[in-house]
């Protein structure tokens, strides 16, 4: 006979998160990295998928121009190529500038869009983003303040009982480390930066 059971943990119906990372390997380079890590509410990883670009050489670009560009453009590439429709896409707010996503922005989606900040970071945010102060775990068990501006508004029903099940988890920062620890395996010493 059969044990019966019942997982406590069953969360799947919160859907997934998907974290979008970029980063370049030197500030001297033309090439940007991107992923896109989806999780589901027990930050299990269920998809990665990653890009990189090369962007004009510096001088023909206006330095606004050029963070923006990337974003959109790796986002972009990587919307196209993933396979799942998340609840919610969080980025980190001093790669991605509020001009890149919302109704007035590069890029529209469907979805709420999260810049995350840690609260002793000073990070610019526009007056139609909803900021969210959340209290998260941190790696080392204790509590953290951080900062989501949210694009068009902070989420609400499911995908807000999947932000804060990710956020009692400390699974708001820690997985923009799991993407950039998977650009580094896919993309080896060419994202190392020089030392």
């Amino acid at each position: 006979m059969p044990i019966p059971f019942h997982d406590a943990d069953d969360v799947d119906a919160l859907g997934f998160a998907a974290y979008l990372h970029i980063e370049q390997a030197d500030s001297g380079s033309d090439i940007r990295y991107g992923a896109l890590l989806f999780i589901n509410a027990r930050g299990e990883p269920v998809e990665f998928v990653y890009n990189r670009i090369e962007l004009l050489t510096h001088p023909l670009w206006r330095p606004s121009d050029r963070s923006r560009a990337v974003a959109r453009r790796l986002a972009a590439t990587l919307f196209n190529a993933s396979t799942l429709t998340p609840a919610l896409l969080l980025c980190r707010a001093d790669v991605v500038e509020p001009h890149v996503f919302g109704p007035d922005g590069h890029i529209n989606v469907g979805l709420p869009v999260g810049r995350v900040a840690t609260a002793h970071k000073a990070i610019g945010y526009r007056a139609s983003e909803g900021l969210q102060n959340v209290h998260t775990a941190d790696a080392d068990g204790g509590q953290r303040e951080i900062h989501v501006f949210w694009t068009p508004g902070p989420p609400d029903g499911i995908a807000a009982d999947l932000f804060q099940h990710l956020a009692d988890r400390g699974l708001i920062l820690e997985p923009f480390e799991r993407a950039s620890a998977g650009l580094l395996e896919t993309y080896g010493e060419a994202l190392r930066t020089p030392e």
